[in-house]
């Protein structure tokens, strides 16, 4: 390719995470947040640190959940996070004793590997980016990506009332900014859920675009004079994440799901998709990150053959692919998935006929096309097992509405109970709670979730309905606001519409 024909390739990261504070360690509470942080979020965050130092800019697109900032800034998951640090270096440490006086000696290998590991994210925490996180985040502006919003607590905006999706996303928009220093230009849409009439609320925080759900070609869809949707390339993202195709199944690649019974530390690998856990061979990351380079290289291959292609169907002389991805895929999901990001980084920053760029610039390269009357609906939001908990969250939303309406001018303890209630609805309303329970994946643990936050937003608002707010009231707010502390500035006047 010449200059004028060069392939261009815009990357999204989304990276969310559920509330969890406070709700619980394993395996659904703060530590499954402990591993995602220290598998993905810190070596990704020194990847692209990494990249700044070299002097080789790589324009990231990041989509990150308000919901994730609000708990990497809490100073209760950082002091965990750090005493979680310790004990897991401290159970492979017994593991390690344990492999030596069994003799068994790759067992005891991988225990040394797992050791400097954890200490080379220990020293990242602790040292290069001094317990804040966040602060790291802040430091990587200078790239050209761009930053996109996601609802506050990633709520599946077609679920919402149009005052509840405003609501969900001035809150969002509002912690970003307050955490980050940035506004975000684009909107992230969890489910790649559009719902009618979204424009008006999106020109207002200054969003030119939306990113949804994947499609057979990378285009632009818009919808009348609705906010255009960027859809993401299906074909290339099948390489990651396709359940036959996927790189992550290959042989070589650490195993999730099977983990030593004592310490909870992952020993081996895939081995093959028909193999029993019980039946696994050992895993060897020499190995491991070997197969992840050629895997680099393969898709560096695809990305190309798929410009070419592409190309050739638009007649265009520059095509655009977007790719998006879950940040928790690599390092978390699949082990060796940020040395594989890595490597594609890299090669495609050294290539002379591939070019990084921002998402605005996708969104005026690439084709667009109307959007059909409906947009996609993502199959676990229509999933009957959900029904009831959309329906109660709209019966829920109705009743603080209500309350916001009649009690604009609150003040005091009322202007309190009403906020809190606002978070409450927030949290009960974020996408992971219908996830869960639709893929059958923590069907209980998502459902008492659901069931806790209408039920504290009920008791709050209880005590307004009163003549007078009784003493209990104060007690039960500061207790409730001690465990569900995301967005201080909340302001339930957004519900009122």
């Amino acid at each position: 390719m010449t200059h004028a024909s060069i392939g261009r390739v815009a990357i999204v990261l989304n990276a969310h995470f559920p509330y969890v504070r406070r709700a619980g360690r394993w395996p659904h509470g703060e530590e499954a947040l402990h591993r995602v942080i220290a598998e993905s979020y810190l070596p990704l965050l020194r990847l692209a640190h990494e990249l700044r130092t070299a002097g080789r800019v790589a324009s990231l697109n990041l989509a990150i959940s308000p919901v994730a900032l609000e708990q990497l800034a809490d100073a209760v998951i950082l002091k965990h996070f750090a005493l979680w640090l310790a004990e897991w270096r401290a159970r492979v440490a017994g593991d390690l004793q344990r492999f030596e006086a069994q003799g068994e000696a790759h067992g005891a290998y991988l225990a040394r590997f797992y050791l400097d590991w954890i200490d080379a994210i220990t020293q990242l925490f602790h040292g290069r980016f001094k317990r804040d996180l966040i602060g790291a985040l802040r430091r990587l502006p200078e790239q050209p990506g761009e930053l996109l919003l996601t609802p506050a607590t990633y709520a599946y905006l077609p679920w919402l009332s149009l005052a509840e999706a405003h609501t969900q996303l001035d809150v969002g928009a509002m912690s970003v900014l307050r955490h980050l220093g940035r506004r975000p230009t684009g909107l992230w849409l969890p489910g790649g859920g559009l719902p009618p009439g979204l424009r008006g609320i999106a020109l207002e925080h200054g969003l030119r675009y939306a990113v949804g759900l994947p499609a057979a070609q990378p285009l632009v869809t818009q919808r009348n004079d609705d906010l255009p949707v960027i859809h993401p390339d299906r074909a290339l993202n099948d390489y990651i994440v396709g359940s036959n195709l996927g790189y992550p199944g290959d042989e070589l690649y650490r195993e999730f799901h099977r983990v030593h019974d004592v310490s909870g530390i992952a020993y081996w690998r895939v081995t093959g998709a028909d193999v029993p856990l019980e039946r696994k061979a050992w895993y060897d990351p020499y190995l491991a990150f070997g197969r992840a380079a050629e895997h680099a290289r393969h898709f560096l291959h695809a990305l190309r053959a798929r410009l070419q292609a592409l190309r050739a169907t638009q007649q265009t002389e520059a095509p655009v692919v977007v790719l998006a991805f879950d940040a928790e895929l690599f390092g978390h999901w699949w082990f060796e998935g940020v040395h594989w990001l890595q490597h594609v980084l890299e090669g495609i920053l050294a290539a002379d006929d591939l070019q990084l760029i921002p998402l605005h610039e996708a969104l005026e390269r690439l084709p667009w096309q109307p959007a059909p009357a409906d947009s996609p609906r993502h199959p676990i939001f229509d999933d009957p097992v959900v029904a009831p908990l959309r329906t109660r969250l709209q019966r829920a939303g109705t009743r603080l509405q209500a309350a916001a309406r009649q009690l604009a001018q609150a003040t005091g303890l009322e202007e309190e109970l009403l906020c809190q209630a606002t978070r409450e609805l927030l949290l009960a309303q974020s996408s992971d709670w219908a996830t869960l329970i639709a893929t059958g994946t923590a069907t209980d643990y998502a459902q008492r979730r659901f069931d806790e936050h209408l039920a504290r937003m009920e008791r709050l608002l209880q005590y307004l309905e009163r003549d007078e707010p009784t003493p209990d009231a104060v007690s039960y707010l500061h207790q409730i606001a001690e465990l569900d502390n995301p967005f201080p500035f909340t302001n339930y006047r957004l519900l009122a519409g």
